[in-house]
């Protein structure tokens, strides 16, 4: 119990580490497209200054491929939960958003290992966690659902609290209680971001993040006698 309750907190120190580093990233990033000429950061920013939006810090990410990356790395954990570990993605495979790949890792990570940990802990007969990429209007849906125990409405508030666990199943999970308060911080950072919660006791828990879409409009290719022109161009915005 003792060589568990260690390996446990060296996971929560790794993942509020992880979770830091990206936050510098995305700061230095900022700063880095804002000077003209100044000196690189002698070192991490201060607290208060942590979390700058990093309007600059974006760019056009493939959100099929980078949920698939993270999910596959979590395979093995959900095994071990006994989790069905499952990816909905639109019919041809296309979703990108302007976002920031280090960040949207560490997000979608942190939900999915909250999915698996709270999942497992359902009565659910075939317990899963499903992450389904839906583009919505001019944004991108990431929903990581889960059919376990459930939040309290009363709870929905605190869950991205730092340290928050919920009472009734806390003797039941690992962990401190970060996964939640550093994806919410990340998202935070993020222009035009959102991270939403929907749950219900015996119901599971839904959680969605919503990116900013890029569109991209197809169009008929050029012929080799047709002068090209904006028609046979690609359209992204």
């Amino acid at each position: 119990a003792i060589g568990l309750t260690v390996r446990v907190e060296q996971r929560e120190r790794e993942t509020w580490h992880q979770t830091a580093q990206v936050m510098y990233e995305l700061r230095r990033l900022r700063r880095e497209r804002k000077s003209t000429g100044a000196a690189a950061d002698a070192g991490p920013p201060a607290a208060d200054d942590l979390f700058g939006g990093p309007e600059h810090a974006t760019g056009d990410v493939d959100v099929v491929a980078l949920v698939n990356e993270v999910l596959a790395s979590h395979r093995s954990s959900a095994e071990r939960a006994g989790i069905s570990l499952s990816l909905r993605f639109p019919r041809d495979g296309s979703a990108r958003a302007r976002t920031n790949a280090i960040g949207l890792t560490q997000v979608v990570s942190s939900l999915i290992s909250n999915g698996i940990q709270y999942g497992a802990l359902g009565t659910a007969a075939s317990p899963r966690v499903l992450v389904a990429v839906t583009p919505v209007g001019d944004q991108i849906r990431i929903s990581v659902i889960d059919n376990g125990v459930g939040i309290a409405s009363e709870l929905h508030r605190k869950v991205f609290d730092p340290y928050f666990r919920a009472p009734s199943v806390s003797h039941r999970t690992s962990g401190a209680g970060l996964g939640l308060y550093c994806a919410a911080r990340v998202v935070q950072q993020l222009d035009e971001h959102r991270l939403q919660l929907r749950s219900k006791p015996g119901h599971g828990t839904r959680l969605n993040v919503y990116l900013p879409r890029i569109r991209v409009q197809s169009v008929k290719p050029c012929t080799k006698d047709e002068p090209v022109h904006q028609a046979c161009s690609s359209d992204v915005r």
